[in-house]
């Protein structure tokens, strides 16, 4: 029997397994002085580490890891394949007693290697996979700011962060410059995306260049990223 709107019974039962999950989850966070939110990721991090990690599970059940490890671990155990129980195995083996004992900074690295050295598909199959998740993303802040972020190959990440910094270096050291590097950096940024019209040759250039994977080379307008 159709549901409402012509739902099917299939897509009923899962509304209401949706619902019942809310309810249950806004029901625990005003009990704990949580949003429904923090209770579902809480929850799901639980689920990730009992299924995949249960080694580091019986740990945090015992107390012995911090909050900020049972993040990373559950973070970097779900990223694993959903079908591997094997390299969730070994995993959970490379990594139980380091979450007891590592400082969380130390052990996101330690984490992350094992994932490397455990997970059945190679880099570049992972990096192929990935790069179709490449966005950028804009999200409002206080004060009449906003985040801009983007999510970009590792190479183009990088080779983008190291020309910013060169920029920027170069401005910061001029004897009349007043702006932090911080600042600096993001002026330069907001500089060498506005300061070309849309349809400009250069643009035109950039954008075949991102097409095919590399970047073309640009310039700053001195005197626009010097303002402010």
């Amino acid at each position: 029997m159709a549901g409402p709107a012509g739902w099917s019974n299939a897509d009923v039962r899962a509304y209401r397994r949706g619902l019942a999950v809310r309810s249950a989850a806004a029901d625990i966070g005003a009990r704990v002085q949580l949003t429904d939110t923090q209770v579902r990721r809480r929850a799901y991090r639980a689920q990730t580490l009992s299924e995949r990690t249960p080694g580091v599970w019986a740990a945090c059940l015992a107390g012995e890891v911090s909050e900020q490890n049972m993040m990373i671990a559950a973070e970097v155990a779900g990223s694993l394949p959903a079908d591997d129980p094997e390299a969730w195995a070994a995993f959970d083996a490379a990594i139980a007693t380091p979450a007891t004992t590592a400082v969380p900074g130390r052990f996101r690295v330690r984490a992350r290697a094992v994932r490397e050295r455990v997970h059945p598909e190679s880099l570049r199959e992972r990096q192929r996979r990935a790069a179709k998740d490449r966005r950028v993303d804009l999200t409002p802040e206080f004060d009449g700011l906003a985040l801009l972020s983007a999510l970009l190959p590792a190479e183009q990440a990088h080779a983008i962060d190291a020309d910013l910094e060169q920029r920027a270096r170069h401005l910061h050291g001029l004897a009349d410059e007043t702006r932090t590097l911080a600042q600096i950096r993001a002026d330069v940024f907001a500089d060498l995306l506005l300061t070309q019209p849309i349809g400009d040759d250069a643009v035109g250039t950039r954008e075949k260049a991102s097409r095919a994977g590399g970047r073309a080379d640009h310039h700053p307008r001195s005197d626009a990223s010097r303002s402010g």
